[in-house]
């Protein structure tokens, strides 16, 4: 035994671990594979050359380095992975309720029409079909075609109610309730649609002089048709009875009665000319008697038309005229097309290129169809509203709202029983019906504070913000809409 071997033997265990720091996994090598001890003495105190790999004692710092396990990556939200799924996540529209659909552009003309249109599709599963597009000579032909429609949702572009005042003023006839209207609207028109029209433009004049204003303008002076008084030999009496002053007749005077109803105040302004009033009403100095502004307007088309929607409910008890009633299999919807066209006609290219597009997301759109809505404006507008209906029952359009959207109270509302609603114009609780406003300690409202401390409030300024303006206050609307109207009927008098 050499001097060497000697000077490690005679050395105590802890010096040992402390001189030579790889003695553990030597030891712990030597266990796997046993060798001597000269060997390993040998092992450690042989030259080193440039050739030989050199094995060295491993530091502890990068042995931990060397065994440690590589950490899983964290979860991300921007990872591929979670992209990918939400790419296959299906993205179909929400099953709506209805299968079939049916627009009807509506006209109070002389039969027979030119500008009645009946378009009709049909979801088979993921495709959209549509069956029908074609003009319609007589009302009767519409009738008749919806008493033969098994189910569907039906949306039809004429007034299906008049504002609460003027029915209020029909109660004293027995007229109740919207079904009562109804139903006197198609005792009149039955026999002879001209006399029953008249009827009810008589009604709708004693309702305008029923509410005038009581500051009228000053009276009208006229001059005497009296030649004798005109070229009399006394001057005084010649200028005396030059003019005289009479009073304004009824008929001439400005009226404050409303002329809107609930759901045409929230979209009157941003409308503009494209929503009218039913009882738009003129008096005609030449027959001594009012007319309707429009002898084709509103007014004839929704009388017409609420007579129609009668004989249907008496041939069909099972269907619904919303929202007077709850949707049911088959229920008629009032339309205002604005609301889907923005009152714009398309050019033939640009209406081609989005039926294109439709074409390519499950819509099946004849040939015919497009090329008669390229050409005539009224029936474009039928095929847009159809689009607009289906998009917003399926949700593909979420800027308006499908009829199961609409809440419990809604259709509680007694205004809105009379009035009725347009389809997909968003819906708030009256004022008499609304939670406190919630206030701070000092007892001033917090949307008062917040409005002083310089917040901007969002302006209507598309058909979808329009729709979140129906929250106006009803009875601001309503004041607006009394000044506008003595001008409007100052205009109609003219």
């Amino acid at each position: 035994m050499n001097s060497e071997e000697s000077q490690i033997l005679d050395t105590p265990i802890g010096e040992q671990q402390n001189d030579v720091p790889s003695l553990s996994k030597s030891v712990e090598h030597t266990e796997q594979h046993p060798v001597s001890a000269e060997a390993f003495i040998a092992e450690q105190s042989a030259p080193v050359s440039d050739s030989t790999p050199v094995k060295s004692a491993v530091d502890p710092a990068d042995e931990s380095k060397a065994q440690r396990v590589p950490k899983a990556p964290r979860p991300s939200k921007n990872r591929p992975e979670r992209r990918n799924e939400k790419r296959e996540r299906p993205r179909g529209p929400k099953p709506a309720m209805f299968r079939r659909f049916v627009s009807i552009v509506w006209s109070g003309k002389r039969e027979p029409v030119d500008d009645m249109f009946w378009v009709e599709a049909e979801r088979e599963g993921d495709w959209i079909v549509i069956r029908e597009f074609e003009a319609i000579r007589t009302r009767k032909d519409i009738l008749e075609r919806l008493q033969e429609l098994p189910a569907g949702l039906v949306a039809v572009d004429f007034n299906l109610s008049y504002p609460q005042e003027f029915l209020e003023l029909l109660k004293g006839e027995g007229i109740e309730d919207w079904r009562g209207l109804a139903k006197k609207v198609r005792e009149d028109l039955k026999k002879n649609s001209d006399d029953g029209i008249r009827l009810w433009i008589e009604r709708m004049g004693r309702y305008r002089e029923s509410n005038l204003d009581p500051t009228p303008p000053p009276p009208r002076f006229e001059r005497r048709d009296d030649r004798r008084d005109r070229f009399s030999n006394n001057r005084n009496d010649r200028f005396q009875g030059e003019r005289k002053s009479e009073p304004l007749p009824p008929y001439e005077q400005p009226s404050l009665a409303e002329r809107f109803r609930r759901t045409d105040l929230a979209l009157r302004k941003v409308a503009g000319p494209h929503l009218g009033s039913p009882i738009q009403i003129g008096y005609n100095r030449l027959t001594n008697r009012y007319e309707f502004s429009d002898a084709n307007g509103r007014g004839r088309a929704a009388l017409m038309g609420i007579s129609m929607i009668e004989q249907l409910l008496e041939a069909r008890p099972e269907a619904s005229v919303w929202p007077i009633s709850r949707p049911k299999e088959l229920t008629v919807v009032e339309v205002l097309p604005w609301t889907f066209t923005s009152g714009k006609q398309m050019e033939a290219n640009e209406l081609r290129k989005m039926m294109a597009v439709h074409e390519d997301n499950g819509w099946e759109i004849p040939s015919s169809a497009i090329d008669l809505a390229a050409r005539n404006g009224d029936a474009q507008r039928a095929l847009l509203c159809l689009i607009g209906l289906i998009k917003t029952e399926t949700r593909e359009n979420r800027e308006r709202r499908p009829i199961r959207d609409y809440v419990d109270a809604f259709y509680e509302d007694p205004q809105v029983k009379l009035e009725g609603w347009f389809y997909s114009i968003g819906y708030r609780v009256s004022d008499d019906r609304k939670t406190p406003v919630p206030t701070e300690e000092k007892g001033e409202p917090i949307s008062e504070k917040r409005s002083r401390r310089g917040e901007k409030e969002a302006k209507p300024n598309t058909p979808a913000a329009v729709e979140v303006s129906v929250a106006t206050s009803s009875e601001e609307a309503v004041m607006e809409a009394e000044i506008e109207s003595t001008a409007l009927v100052e205009a109609e008098i003219a």
